[in-house]
């Protein structure tokens, strides 16, 4: 299972910049509630758990153009208004955080969860 972990999200550019972000994913658990739910499924185990880290840059026009063509689904859990109030929010603050919008330089972290199944 290839995922992000609340943290994780919450260290993103989305977490740390786009209004609501952290608050609208509800769908992520940390690695500890993953490894507990695997142990708790007969006939399944955890055999290794991997943190990937990602240097990423960007323009604040590509990442405004992500947003809103929904390229995390999360985008979708907004009502209109609010998620078109959410853009501007967020151009905001990435204007204000970042010297250059066309270079805007951030780290993602995700998580692969491998899972075995345990001889019968």
């Amino acid at each position: 299972i290839y995922t992000r972990t609340p943290d994780q999200n919450a260290g993103s550019i989305w977490g740390k910049h786009f209004p609501g972000f952290c608050e609208k994913e509800t769908r992520l658990y940390r690695q500890e509630e993953m490894e507990e739910w695997i142990g708790e499924i007969g006939r399944l185990r955890m055999i290794a758990a991997r943190t990937f880290h990602y240097a990423r840059t960007s323009s604040l026009e590509r990442l405004l153009e992500q947003a809103r063509s929904r390229h995390y689904s999360t985008f979708s859990l907004y009502a209109d208004a609010e998620f078109e109030k959410a853009c501007q929010t967020f151009e905001g603050a990435v204007r204000r955080q970042f010297d250059d919008p066309a270079r805007v330089a951030w780290h993602d972290q995700n998580i692969l969860f491998q899972i075995g199944r345990m001889a019968a």
